[in-house]
């Protein structure tokens, strides 16, 4: 059973290099002037993968404590969900939806950034529209590791 945890109650944006000269638009959002727009009433859940017991609890990928009403990584999830959501079409490659949530989980400060990463590399979509033939080779552990130290350590 699929569980929405979260449902926007307005249009959300978001502004990344990788969108810029990128027109999409779908069901539940677009693409254009380097900003991805999510529209109101889309709903996810969060980090995947999630359940919720007896409607009780949920057991599954923590979002992250909650900070500023809402959970740490809210905004990540949200903006890499819809984009696997529409991840034959959107025309990106899987590696620049991965910067995208990389970007967005160091941008909050995200300790657990690497072990994310590398599970989303692994184990999320393996192409995007602008893919070729092949999807692109999952990185290593360490390899998301440095990465987030080398960006702490500059400030």
């Amino acid at each position: 059973m699929t569980v929405w945890k979260y449902r926007l109650d307005s249009d959300t944006k978001y502004r990344h290099k990788h969108f810029a000269g990128i027109e999409f638009s779908s069901e539940w959002g677009c693409i254009r002037d380097g900003r991805l727009t999510i529209y109101r009433g889309y709903a996810w859940d969060g980090c995947s993968y999630k359940y919720c017991v007896l409607g009780l609890f949920y057991i599954g990928t923590p979002d992250g404590p909650w900070q500023f009403g809402k959970p740490w990584l809210y905004d990540a999830s949200l903006v890499h969900d819809v984009l696997c959501q529409y991840a034959d079409t959107v025309p990106l490659t899987k590696q620049q939806v991965l910067d995208i949530f990389w970007d967005m989980m160091v941008e909050s400060r995200w300790r657990w950034a690497a072990i994310y990463a590398y599970v989303v590399d692994h184990y999320g979509p393996k192409k995007f529209g602008a893919d070729q033939k092949t999807g692109s080779t999952p990185k290593s552990l360490t390899y998301y590791r440095k990465l987030y130290r080398q960006h702490m350590s500059q400030g």
